[in-house]
C-alpha cells in the first residue's frame, strides 16, 4: 500500500507542471507562448467577480507568484487595467537597443522550477540605461496590465513598462 500511495505521489509530482506552461525560446528570436500569451475569447468575455486595480508580485513566494501570474492568463479581466509590479527573468522579443523601446518577455518559475510561464511587456519610451537588457537577466517591471487584439486573437501583456535590475 505504500508503494502505492508513494508512486502515485511521484506521478503526480511529475505530472504537475504539464498545464500548458512553457519555457522562453532560445535566443534564436522564435517567439512561444511563453514570451506572448493568448487568452481564450471566453476569458476576455467572462466578468471577473472582482477586480484588481494594483498588484505587486515582488514580494510573493516562487509558489503564489507562479500562481498569480497562471490566474492572470487565465482571467484577464480581473487585473485588465490594473498596475503590476513583477520581478522575473528577461527575455527580449523585439527592441531597438539603443533606445530600449520594444518587447519582451518576464518569466517566472514555479518554486520546482520545472514550469517557467512568461507575460509580454513593452517599453514605450527610450531608457537611460539600456545595459539592464541582458537576455536571461532579473528585472522588476511595472506597468498596466492590459488585453490586446492582434489578428482577430487575444493577448494579454503588461503595456508601457518601467524596468529596473533586481
Amino acid at each position: 500500500m505504500k508503494k502505492l500511495l508513494v508512486s502515485l505521489m511521484v506521478l503526480c509530482a511529475l505530472a504537475g507542471c504539464s498545464g500548458g506552461a512553457s519555457a522562453p525560446s532560445d535566443s534564436s528570436g522564435e517567439v512561444t507562448d511563453a514570451d506572448v500569451v493568448e487568452v481564450t475569447q471566453e476569458a476576455v468575455d467572462t466578468e471577473a467577480e472582482e477586480h484588481v486595480d494594483e498588484i505587486d508580485l515582488t514580494m510573493m513566494s516562487p509558489t503564489m507568484l507562479f500562481a498569480e501570474v497562471v490566474n492572470m492568463t487565465r482571467t484577464p479581466k480581473k487585473y485588465d487595467g490594473a498596475m503590476v509590479t513583477l520581478r522575473g527573468g528577461l527575455m527580449i522579443l523585439a527592441v531597438d537597443l539603443e533606445t530600449g523601446v520594444g518587447s519582451y518577455s518576464c518569466y517566472v518559475e514555479d518554486a520546482t522550477k520545472c514550469c517557467q510561464r512568461g507575460i509580454g511587456f513593452t517599453i514605450d519610451r527610450p531608457l537611460e540605461d539600456t545595459s539592464i537588457l541582458v537576455e536571461g537577466s532579473e528585472v522588476i517591471i511595472k506597468g498596466t496590465f492590459e488585453i490586446y487584439e492582434m489578428g482577430g486573437r487575444n493577448f494579454v501583456r503588461i503595456a508601457d513598462c518601467e524596468i529596473w535590475p533586481a
